[in-house]
C-alpha cells in the first residue's frame, strides 16, 4: 500500500482527536454526549413501549392527542383524524400468535373505524418469514373501514420479498395502506409536534438526540469530522477506499478478537478440560462472538451479541433456541446457567446488557483489540458462564439438538 493513503488516514485521525479534545473542553458546560436514554431499556420492545406511550392519549404525558394528530398528519392520514376513543397496545397478538409491535385502533360511536400496525425495526431485527403478510391478514378481520401497515427501520428500508409480497407492499402503498418510514421520520414527527408541557418537551428532545446518535450514527465528533472530510480530496479518497473495505476491517478485528480470546482460555489452566473437549470461540460476523464445543452446530452457546449489526446496545449471556431443543435439556440447562442479576428471554436464558465502553462499540472499543484489552473485558464478562460450563462438561456434551 502506498503512503498517500496512510498519510491522510493519520490527519483524519489527528482532525478527530482534535474534536474530541475541543468537545471535552466544553462538557462541563453542556454535557453534550449525556442521554437519560443510557438507562432507559431501548432494545426493540423498549423503544415500541416508548413511542406508543407518546401516541397513546390517555397516558400521563398530559397532551392528549398531540403526538397522534401530529403523526397521521405527517403520514398524510386524514381520514384517521376523526375519532372519539383510541386503544394504543404493545405486543398486540394476531390470530396466528404472531404480535404487532405497536397495535393502534379508533372507535366512534363505539364503533372500530380504523387500525394502525406499526413493526418496529430500530434494532435491525430480521424479517421473519410472512411477518406482514400476516399482518395484513390480521387487520382485515377486524373490517375496519381504514387499515395501514408501518414499516420502521432506521433508514426506510422496505420490507423483504419474505415479509411480504413486494407487489402486494407496493399496491398497499399505493392505496395509502402501508408506509415504509425511519428514524429521521420519527424525528421530524416529534419536532413538527406542537408539546406544551416543558418536560416532556425535554425528554422529547432527548429521544431525538438519542435516534441520531444511537439509531443513525449522527454524533456532534462525526458530525464535525465529515464537515472537514469533504472539503479535503485526499481524504475523501481515503475514507471512500476504507469505506470499501470496512467489512474486512471488521471482519479482521472480529477475527483477532476471537483468537485473544481462544487464548486466554488456552492459557488457563483451571479450563484445560474444556479445551480437550473441543470448546472454542467462534464469531459469526457483525452478530457477536460465542463459546461452545463447535461452532454454529448446536442450538446454545455463551455469548457477546448484538441485534444491529453495529455492535450498539450489546449484551451478553447464555443463548438456547428453546425450539431446537428438547424441554427436559432445555430445563437442565436453565438450571445450571442460572446466575444472580440476569434477564431471560425468548433466545436467551440468562442475558444482560454490557456497561460502559462494552454498551455501544465506537473507534474507541474497536482500537482495545490492538492491545488486547477488549478481549480482556470481555472474558471477564463471560466468564462466570465459563466457570459453568466448565463445571457441566460432561453432561453438556449430551446436550444435543432434538
Amino acid at each position: 500500500m502506498t503512503s498517500e493513503p496512510l498519510k491522510s488516514l493519520s490527519e483524519i485521525h489527528k482532525t478527530l482527536a482534535f474534536f474530541q479534545r475541543e468537545n471535552a473542553k466544553t462538557e462541563l458546560y453542556d454535557a453534550s454526549r449525556f442521554s437519560p436514554f443510557q438507562f432507559i431499556r431501548t432494545n426493540e420492545n423498549g423503544l415500541s413501549e416508548i413511542i406508543a406511550f407518546l401516541l397513546d392519549p390517555s397516558q400521563n404525558h398530559g397532551q392528549q392527542d398531540l403526538f397522534l394528530n401530529s403523526l397521521l398528519k405527517y403520514l398524510n392520514l386524514p381520514e384517521y383524524l376523526s375519532y372519539n376513543n383510541v386503544s394504543v397496545t404493545c405486543e398486540n397478538a394476531t390470530f396466528n400468535n404472531r404480535r404487532h409491535d405497536i397495535f393502534i385502533e379508533d372507535f366512534l360511536h363505539n364503533k372500530r373505524q380504523w387500525i394502525i400496525s406499526i413493526e418496529n425495526k430500530l434494532r435491525y431485527a430480521v424479517d421473519q418469514n410472512n411477518q406482514l403478510e400476516d399482518y395484513w391478514k390480521d387487520i382485515n378481520r377486524y373490517s375496519p373501514n381504514f387499515c395501514c401497515l408501518i414499516y420502521l427501520s432506521p433508514f426506510k428500508k422496505p420490507p423483504s420479498e419474505q415479509s411480504i409480497d413486494t407487489d402486494r407492499w407496493n399496491k398497499l402503498i399505493q392505496d395509502n395502506q402501508a408506509k415504509a418510514i425511519g428514524a429521521e421520520d420519527l424525528i421530524k414527527w416529534l419536532e413538527q409536534t406542537p408539546i406544551v408541557a416543558p418536560n416532556i418537551r425535554a425528554f422529547c428532545q432527548s429521544f431525538i438526540q438519542f435516534l441520531k446518535e444511537d439509531i443513525m450514527n449522527e454524533t456532534k465528533e462525526n458530525n464535525q469530522l465529515l464537515d472537514e472530510l469533504v472539503k479535503n480530496p485526499n481524504w475523501v479518497e481515503t475514507a471512500t477506499t476504507l469505506l470499501e473495505l470496512s467489512d474486512n476491517i471488521y471482519q479482521k478485528l472480529e477475527d483477532s478478537l476471537v483468537q485473544q480470546l481462544q487464548k486466554i482460555l488456552n492459557d488457563n489452566k483451571k479450563y484445560s478440560r474444556m479445551i480437550k473437549y473441543n470448546w472454542h470461540f467462534y464469531n459469526i460476523h457483525k452478530e457477536g462472538i460465542f463459546l461452545d464445543k463447535e461452532d454454529k452446530k448446536y442450538s446454545w452457546s455463551i455469548g457477546i451479541a448484538n441485534d444491529n449489526k453495529k455492535y450498539h446496545n450489546v449484551y451478553y449471556g447464555f443463548w438456547a433456541n428453546k425450539d431446537n431443543i428438547s424441554q427436559e435439556n432445555y430445563q437442565r440447562l436453565e438450571e445450571i446457567f442460572k446466575l444472580e442479576g440476569f434477564e431471560q428471554a425468548k433466545w436467551w436464558i440468562q442475558w444482560q446488557y454490557c456497561n460502559g465502553n462494552l454498551r455501544n462499540w465506537d473507534g474507541k472499543t474497536w482500537k482495545d483489540v490492538i492491545t488486547g484489552h477488549l478481549a480482556k473485558q470481555i472474558f471477564e464478562l463471560l466468564e462466570p458462564f465459563i466457570k459453568q460450563a466448565n463445571e457441566n462438561l460432561e453432561e453438556l456434551k449430551c446436550i444435543t439438538n432434538k
